[in-house]
């Protein structure tokens, strides 16, 4: 039995009108009338009378409406369900940590969370280069944030940027990096923002950002020059404010 006719029945026996059903599935009458004719030729029953004004229900089709009712119901639900399995697996990061990088990595996987909600993430420890090479090898870890070494012929480090630039390996990523230090200082800013205010980042908070990179621009881009700009930016200032009126409030 296809769906389709049991759509095309309740639409029919809605609106008592063949033509008034076409529209309201967005098909045209003749597939419609074939869907119905099917239908009854499979179950051998007449579900409709017809006539001048339209048709009417019979006994038998009157019957069965409820329950195609409770099918078509149960058919939608059914491909809602595979579809919402579909995209969590689709929408599923597994990751692996090494030793000592949770906090920081949980901190960045929390923001990230309340940016994207739809992605869902399975993590659990790594304890060396082996069990590292050989989760990826098999495909059980998407991902591996991990101090080195690692083994380069298990791990496929080719990958395009946003811009279209092909690179394979650190090397390649420090050059394409290194050549745009205003874009890397931007990101590097805003990551390192996150994590010092523990919340995301909102426009408020972007006239900071834009500062700090702009005399980091005056000092070549110098690591320092970041940090401090960070550290002296007004809302990292107002969080440190914040922070200790509240320890002192508990003393």
């Amino acid at each position: 039995m296809d769906f389709r006719h049991i759509k095309a029945f309740i639409a029919v026996a809605d609106t008592l009108s063949v033509t008034k059903a076409a529209e309201r599935l967005h098909i045209s009458q003749p597939p419609l009338s074939r869907h119905i004719h099917q239908l009854e030729e499979e179950l051998g029953l007449t579900l409709f009378l017809r006539h001048r004004h339209g048709v009417t229900l019979t006994e038998d089709g009157t019957r069965l409406l409820e329950k195609a009712r409770a099918l078509d119901a149960a058919g939608t639900e059914f491909c809602e369900i595979a579809r919402q399995m579909a995209r969590g697996e689709k929408n599923r990061i597994r990751i692996g940590i090494g030793w000592g990088l949770w906090d920081v990595v949980n901190r960045l996987r929390v923001e990230f969370s309340k940016q994207h909600p739809d992605i869902t993430f399975e993590v659990r420890d790594v304890y060396c280069s082996e069990d590292i090479h050989d989760q990826l090898k098999t495909s059980a870890l998407d991902l591996v944030l991990a101090r080195p070494p690692f083994d380069n012929a298990v791990i496929d480090a080719r990958t395009v940027l946003p811009n279209g630039a092909a690179i394979n390996g650190p090397a390649e990523l420090s050059a394409q990096l290194a050549s745009r230090p205003a874009m890397l200082a931007q990101a590097l800013t805003e990551k390192l923002m996150i994590y010092g205010l523990g919340r995301g980042l909102d426009y408020n908070d972007m006239p900071a950002v834009r500062g700090i990179n702009r005399e980091a621009a005056r000092n070549d881009y110098r690591f320092s020059s970041l940090i401090l700009g960070i550290v002296m930016s007004t809302p990292f200032q107002m969080k440190t404010r914040a922070d200790s009126e509240g320890k002192s409030s508990v003393y």
